[in-house]
């Protein structure tokens, strides 16, 4: 395939550009204006530049991995915008859901299984965030177009839906927003912790509002799916990780359980629509579904 489409065809394009408007309307009525600036700046000269790289050969491939770096884009500013819009979080109310679901907190709950080698696995589950789908797209890109797509437009598509959650209903986490002395062990072992609490102090040492709803959670529950609809031998490999993913945010105090409901419910709901997307999206002759000399 010569070209690419532009990039409205893409449905995560168009999601991702729409969040950006809701985003930036945000982020100037409340007076965050100055710090959404720099991190739009980008993203317009390459809905400006696209119409004259669109015509390469490499710009189809280009396209196809673009969902990646503009949800990590996304994430950043909304990182700096997110604690200049609002100056309150609802973990207070996330924390009532879960004491309603279990009676107490999920970390606390946990506590009995904390070691420093479990804690260290935990921590190498949830680095692997982005590892996941990007292995198996890998995998797919030149060998399942369709699954392909479903993974690609999913994990990007409820990225972006999720980060509604984040722009709109901010919350820390359990790790931030509970007391030192709610937990009654230490996560000995948990490098991902102290390198998040670094990123913080590039950040004005503001904590990111990312806990609800959990998209650790709705990125892996998307991998499963998919996998589970094309390639089901992969679950043997992506099964126990997904499954270690998810445990992960809970055991390492970073999400509480209803966020990770939310996510899941998040995938399969986004799941439900994308199948029928790319389907339409394949018979559309510049859809971008066409199989690759």
């Amino acid at each position: 395939m010569d070209g690419a489409p532009p990039l409205r065809q893409r449905v995560e394009i168009r999601l991702g550009l729409a969040f950006w408007a809701a985003a930036g309307t945000t982020a100037v009525l409340s007076g965050a204006g100055r710090a959404f600036a720099p991190y739009a700046i980008p993203l317009l000269l390459l809905i400006a530049a696209w119409p004259l790289l669109r015509p390469h050969r490499w710009a189809g491939a280009v396209l196809d991995w673009l969902p990646l770096p503009f949800v990590v884009l996304t994430y950043e500013m909304l990182h700096t915008v997110v604690p200049l819009c609002w100056e309150g979080t609802i973990d207070a109310w996330l924390r009532t859901a879960d004491a309603a679901l279990l009676g107490a907190d999920v970390g606390v709950l946990l506590e009995p299984l904390v070691s420093p080698p479990l804690t260290t696995l935990m921590a190498c589950f949830y680095a692997g965030y982005y590892l996941l789908p990007v292995s198996v797209g890998v995998w797919w890109w030149r060998r399942n177009r369709t699954a392909f797509r479903e993974l690609m437009m999913g994990e990007a598509g409820a990225l972006f839906i999720g980060y509604l959650g984040y722009l709109f209903l901010p919350a820390v986490g359990p790790h931030v927003h509970l007391a030192a002395d709610t937990f009654g062990v230490a996560l000995d072992g948990d490098f991902i912790g102290d390198a998040i609490r670094a990123l913080n102090e590039n950040h004005g040492g503001h904590f990111p509002r990312d806990a609800f709803p959990s998209l650790h959670t709705a990125n892996g529950v998307t991998v499963l799916l998919v996998v589970w609809r094309h390639e089901r031998r992969l679950l043997t490999i992506y099964l126990p990780l997904v499954t270690g993913l998810v445990a992960a945010t809970m055991y390492l105090r970073f999400h509480y359980a209803i966020d990770v409901v939310a996510g899941a419910a998040l995938a399969v709901a986004w799941q439900v629509a994308v199948v029928y997307l790319v389907a339409r999206e394949s018979r559309c002759p510049t859809g971008g579904l066409q199989s690759r000399p």
